[in-house]
């Protein structure tokens, strides 16, 4: 045969960036469970050396990798064809009741002899084998067709969830149909395809090659935060991630990094997103964003401006911070954007290094300081009081978690190269989580001058549930920020692309 096509369903591993109705393509399959139990804990196959086969002359100890070139090419096909909104996958477009159209990724997938059906057992999983799904024959249709010679190729629509066992949320149907409607497009492009399995040209540009081989910019902030979620990408603990050259820069340089395009991959706030829309896309993960983190604007306890707290109010002190010397760290920053949105402007702004904003409001440099980062738990150490907590104001008028800062990836790249670091930095994120005392030492190598109990409050805090994912009331906090920043500055971005790099 000229191929093996094998479709239906599975089992999504938490932290992946997949959910019901998503797509995975196996780029390589695994017998997750063939091994044995030894005082040092289990040991796999390959850790045996017990080879089941002989593929291509070479011992194989059941993990079979598949065709590299075909994979990436039918990934690409069917984003392509999705984001199109072809007829032959129009029954893909409202798949288990969604707006989004389903993501396609590609990555490992693991068989299992029975379904994983606990949290223990699938952090083993993740650990283990870096699987994004499981399923329950992948890997023995992939060995007899290794032993042949014959290319393989597998397609899973994605059902549930892999955890705490319950079946009667699968949703088996929507899944089969979702990964029924990619193998149709695959057939119908059957004779393009194959060329590329056997390594022959298969129309991608030169532009886009180029860019699927070069490494990455990837610019994020030293803060722990960053370091956190990033280090086990920039470490090589995550397989198959995007190589990357990395830069670490404060979020004001950032900002400008990102105006001039200087980076694949960048952190940024929200508000210079805003400016920045029509050449970045936002992931949907490694964002800060929550509750309880918003910036704080800070002054001398001796300063005559009066705390939002007082019975004056907060109307009185956004008059009084409107005229005063009020230090930012950065103008694009989303702290500037919230200063501006309290006060209604201010007339005497002065911007400098976030790191250099308390001591130079303790100095009497400037009246009052709006403090961000690890700023929020240690301004009392520097004689200085709260004036007010804006994201607190954020809060009450929106009702919104405060959105400071996402990760961008920018347009120019082609959409498989935007899915493999969605897929790259949610690994890592789920990594350092679930191994954070691996990523001890490259955090605190950029926080040196910082508490360890503030640094690990720091991740703490900024680290949470949006960061894995912004979910719906995450985008429409983005999404009220942005036009907050229209509003009060007619941002030249604002209504400029899509905001995530999966949107048309």
């Amino acid at each position: 045969p000229r191929l093996v096509l094998q479709i239906g369903v599975a089992g999504a591993l938490p932290g992946v960036g997949l959910d019901v109705g998503d797509l995975v393509v196996a780029a390589r399959e695994v017998y997750s469970d063939l091994g044995a139990s030894s005082p040092e804990g289990w040991l796999s196959a390959a850790e045996l050396r017990l080879p089941i086969a002989r593929v291509a002359g070479e011992e194989c100890a059941g993990v079979f990798a598949l065709d590299e070139a075909l994979v990436e090419s039918v990934v690409r096909l069917v984003r392509s064809r999705l984001g199109g909104r072809a007829a032959s996958a129009s029954c893909l477009s409202d798949v288990v009741g969604r707006s989004r159209l389903p993501r396609v990724i590609s990555g490992t997938c693991v068989t299992a002899s029975q379904v994983t059906g606990t949290q223990a057992e699938v952090e083993l999983l993740a650990e283990r084998w870096q699987a994004v799904a499981e399923s329950m024959e992948g890997a023995a249709a992939a060995h007899v067709c290794a032993l042949h010679g014959v290319p393989f190729l597998e397609i899973r629509g994605i059902s549930n969830l892999v955890g705490d066992r319950d079946r009667a949320s699968w949703r088996v149907e929507e899944a089969a149909e979702v990964a029924a409607g990619a193998a149709l497009i695959v057939l119908g492009s059957l004779d393009d395809l194959l060329p590329a399995a056997r390594g022959e040209s298969s129309g991608e540009s030169s532009e886009t090659k180029s860019t699927g081989e070069r490494r990455l910019r990837l610019a994020f902030s030293p803060c722990p935060n960053d370091t956190f979620i990033f280090h086990a990408w920039v470490s090589g603990l995550v397989p198959g991630a995007p190589e990357v050259e990395v830069r670490l820069a404060d979020i004001d340089l950032l900002n400008k990094l990102a105006e001039e395009g200087e980076a694949d991959v960048i952190k940024v706030s929200i508000h210079a997103f805003a400016h920045v829309r029509d050449r970045y896309a936002l992931l949907h993960c490694g964002g800060a964003l929550g509750r309880g983190v918003g910036p704080l604007v800070v002054a001398r306890k001796d300063s005559r401006l009066r705390p939002a707290s007082s019975p004056e109010g907060g109307a009185v002190l956004a008059d009084e911070l409107s005229r005063a010397r009020v230090a930012l760290p950065g103008g694009l920053t989303t702290a500037a954007l919230l200063t501006q949105a309290f006060t209604g402007g201010l007339k005497r702004p002065v911007m400098m290094p976030f790191d250099q904003i308390m001591p130079a409001v303790a100095a009497g440099e400037v009246e009052a300081g709006v403090v961000i980062h690890e700023g929020r738990f240690t301004f009392a150490s520097y004689g200085l009081r709260r004036l007010v907590d804006l994201g607190e104001w954020w809060e009450a008028n929106t009702g919104l978690p405060v959105p400071l800062g996402g990760i961008a990836v920018s347009r120019s790249l082609d959409r498989a190269v935007q899915a493999a670091v969605d897929v790259a930095l949610r690994a890592s994120i789920a990594y350092a989580r679930l191994h954070p005392e691996r990523s001890q030492e490259y955090v605190r190598a950029y926080a040196q001058e910082m508490d360890p109990a503030v640094c690990q409050a720091h991740i703490d805090l900024y680290v949470n549930d949006f960061t894995l994912d912004f979910g719906e009331e995450g985008e429409a906090a983005i999404r009220r920020l942005l036009a907050v920043a229209q509003s009060v500055e007619a941002g030249p971005g604002t209504a400029m692309g899509p905001l995530f790099w999966d949107e048309d």
